[in-house]
């Protein structure tokens, strides 16, 4: 015999009963991919819902950008209701180089009860680039040799797909 449960008065399924929103690390994205400081740089967050469908309301996503001991806000709208999946397109200018955490806040405000609020933030790490200043990791600026100088550098241009060319000067003087 085929046993069914829907219709069952007596029994209680466990559909969720309010949105449930998450956003993981891998949800984060940014293309180009190694963008340069001042360049406008496209983040895209892929939002998920795993409870029940918000119609008629729109939940709010902030997007910031951390770097150092600064946070900046890229980013802060509301988008309406939506099923299992949805995504926020962002444009970003990072006005400096280095390491930088993009952090997405879904339902930022608490204006949507959920089920549970302890996944609704994600955090993703880029770095940005810099052309102006080469990263020199050897030798140390100032620094005296007897015969030979070796020069390493981080080639930046790697991660760009971009030869770059570099001219060094030797200060001969004692």
């Amino acid at each position: 015999a085929l046993l069914t449960l829907l219709g069952d008065p007596a029994v209680e399924l466990a559909l969720p009963k309010s949105p449930d929103f998450y956003v993981n690390p891998s949800d984060i994205s940014i293309s180009p991919a190694a963008p340069l400081n001042d360049d406008t740089v496209s983040v895209k967050i892929k939002v998920h819902n795993i409870g029940k469908v918000f119609t008629g309301d729109s939940v709010k996503i902030d997007v910031y950008d951390q770097i150092v001991d600064s946070t900046f806000l890229i980013d802060s709208r509301y988008i309406s209701s939506f099923g299992k999946d949805d995504s926020l397109n962002a444009k970003w200018l990072p006005k400096y180089a280095g390491i930088h955490n993009i952090k997405a806040e879904v339902n930022s405000d608490g204006h949507i009860i959920e089920d549970d609020i302890s996944d609704n933030i994600a955090n993703a790490q880029f770095t940005v680039f810099n052309l102006d200043n080469p990263n020199i990791v050897s030798p140390i600026n100032g620094s005296k040799w007897k015969d030979r100088v070796d020069f390493m550098f981080v080639d930046v241009g790697e991660f760009i797909a971009k030869d770059l060319e570099y001219f060094i000067e030797i200060d001969t003087n004692t």
